[in-house]
């Protein structure tokens, strides 16, 4: 684990953006916490937080997200019915138009010299058309990673990332967040509704931002939004071809 590695993290957008902040965002309840009660001022907590710190805890919390995410995303692709770029390029598939379509083909089939299917070739042999069609995005692939020239390809995928690797960690977020409003009532003796309402307020602000945290990773981490991001970002790629030539 090399230093500019480490430092990746943080001047990499994608690293940072998607693989970072979801990481984060599932330990910011404790660190509010940690915050509100005053324990980040106590010399043990201080001293473990730098201990990890130097242990590389960030390192290893942005790639238990990122692997997380990609064991994901295999099971959504499953449910999804395949590749959102393979789909897209299916025949029966109606998320783009028939000419754009052909367009595509034409051009991923010259560049890799071989035969696209055509619709009646794709029904009689769809797992066939399939590996076609994820050849050609394959080869796509390859030829848009200039971040300058595809910006706004590079911006999908980091969507896309940030949203899958968000949704794979989403009940590991709600564990603690849980796990962080439990342990500011009990550091409160808060155990009624009268005790809760005599918390500082910085408490209670508290409390209210992380029980926010806890609905935004229960309904907004969801499959859907990660299927929006992942169709958005497979229709940016799609787009470039038409920039091949």
């Amino acid at each position: 684990m090399g230093l500019n590695r480490i430092a990746s993290l943080v001047t990499d957008p994608y690293e940072r953006t998607a693989r970072l902040y979801p990481a984060l965002l599932a330990l910011l309840p404790m660190l509010l916490v940690l915050v509100t009660t005053s324990a980040l001022g106590k010399p043990f907590t201080t001293q473990l937080l730098g201990l990890l710190g130097a242990c590389g805890i960030t390192y290893l919390l942005a790639n238990v997200s990122r692997m997380m995410g990609k064991a994901q995303e295999n099971q959504l692709f499953d449910t999804w019915g395949g590749m959102p770029t393979t789909q897209m390029l299916r025949h029966r598939d109606d998320r783009l138009d028939t000419h754009t379509k052909q367009r595509y083909h034409a051009l991923l089939a010259r560049k890799l010299k071989i035969k696209f299917p055509s619709s009646e070739e794709e029904a009689v042999s769809p797992s066939e058309a399939d590996e076609i069609y994820r050849a050609g995005v394959k080869w796509l692939l390859g030829k848009t990673r200039d971040k300058k020239r595809f910006a706004l390809l590079f911006k999908e995928n980091v969507s896309y990332g940030f949203h899958r690797n968000a949704f794979a960690l989403r009940w590991l977020g709600v564990l603690i967040c849980i796990a962080a409003i439990m342990w500011l009532l009990i550091a409160n003796q808060a155990y009624d509704i009268h005790a809760w309402l005599t918390l500082p307020i910085g408490q209670i602000i508290t409390v209210g931002l992380v029980f926010t945290m806890t609905l935004a990773w229960l309904f907004y981490f969801s499959s859907r939004r990660v299927k929006q991001a992942a169709f958005a970002y497979a229709d940016m790629l799609l787009r470039a071809c038409d920039e091949m030539r």
